[in-house]
């Protein structure tokens, strides 16, 4: 697609985005019911995106399930490409409405679907069933301040009928797949070799930044792979031990003394584990000014990182207990933060 089509897009994003924002204003906290959340919200933004034809959306799509049906499937050529399953205005997207859509993608084979209660959406990979962040792509919300509107739908426009037409979303899909498959191999690299690793990726994948092919990105991690295995460990100053795993009794003797002496870093933790998908920088922010009291901004955040990452890492010398996924579209960047899927049972244990 060219940038004039993506930006035309954009733009009908955006004014509905803003449109869209004006009405949820004018609720004042009051709900709809998920007919009126359709009606209302979701259809629109259906529409901005160009799925305003009566052959590109079935309303009510019938699965051989019995009594479950997805709210609109979206199609080209009269085949199902994306479901959306609606939530009640303002209704908490949790994992029984992401599982659902995982239902509907798995006995129908459509690979994509969107979740939604009207203000926030999630885009899902339906095929994708891996430990960073699970199935989510991407996820956009009305709940940003205008001047966010944008950033908004620098995201939203891969789901348009274009998008989708042009392949421009299967493209990016498959882009996505791949990093996550980097973030998986990577991950078995708990070694003194893990940071030499994780810089030659770096190295590999920021000159191939442009790469428009899944092909070019899985090149970039054969590379890496080779010279991982290819390295022997340089002799280093003083001994550079392994990270290692958390004993029970070690994590609870660090969430202790987190929580007396650093109280935003015990936050972060407890933030991370009562949520059941992966936060971006303003999604955590927002939840830790709310359960702190006070504001917490990004500032405040990298000083919470970087404590975690000198007492972790270099104090205690374990593994992390979060994981930071970054997510980089040109020359834009975001970070998702989750926690580390094999400590989430014992922190919740700990966590007051």
């Amino acid at each position: 697609m060219t940038k004039d089509e993506i930006d035309k897009i954009q733009q009908r994003v955006e004014k509905t985005w803003k449109e869209l924002a004006e009405q949820l204003n004018k609720l004042e906290g009051a709900s709809l019911s998920e007919e009126g959340t359709k009606a209302f919200f979701v259809t629109p933004i259906l529409k901005a995106l160009g799925w305003d034809s009566p052959l590109d959306i079935e309303l009510e799509y019938p699965i051989p399930r019995p009594h479950e049906r997805p709210d609109y499937a979206l199609k080209i050529q009269g085949k199902a490409v994306l479901f959306v399953e609606t939530k009640k205005l303002r209704d908490k997207l949790d994992d029984y409405g992401r599982n659902q859509l995982l239902g509907y993608g798995t006995v129908t084979g459509v690979p994509l679907g969107v979740l939604t209660n009207g203000i926030d959406f999630e885009f899902h990979d339906l095929t994708y069933r891996g430990p960073f962040g699970g199935s989510l792509v991407f996820a956009s919300t009305l709940n940003v301040p205008k001047e966010g509107f944008s950033a908004q739908s620098d995201k939203l426009w891969r789901l348009s009928r274009e998008a989708v037409e042009s392949g421009e979303l299967d493209n990016y899909v498959k882009r996505w797949r791949a990093w996550q498959k980097i973030r998986e191999e990577l991950q078995k690299w708990n070694s003194p070799l893990q940071q030499r690793a994780r810089s030659i990726m770096k190295g590999l994948l920021e000159k191939k930044a442009k790469a428009i092919t899944v092909e070019e990105v899985q090149e970039a991690l054969r590379q890496a792979l080779d010279q991982i295995r290819a390295m022997q460990p340089a002799p280093e100053p003083t001994e550079l031990k392994p990270l290692t795993e958390w004993e029970d009794d070690e994590l609870k003797k660090y969430l202790t003394s987190s929580r007396e002496k650093y109280p935003l870093e015990y936050a972060y933790y407890a933030i991370l584990t009562k949520y059941d998908r992966t936060l971006n920088l303003e999604q955590l922010s927002k939840a830790m000014t709310e359960h702190m009291g006070e504001q917490v901004d990004g500032r405040s955040l990298r000083g919470v990182f970087g404590g975690i990452t000198r007492r972790i890492e270099g104090l205690w010398k374990k593994e992390r207990l979060d994981i930071i996924n970054i997510i980089r579209e040109g020359k834009k960047e975001t970070k998702n933060f989750g926690i580390n899927p094999k400590y989430k049972s014992a922190l919740r244990k700990y966590l007051i």
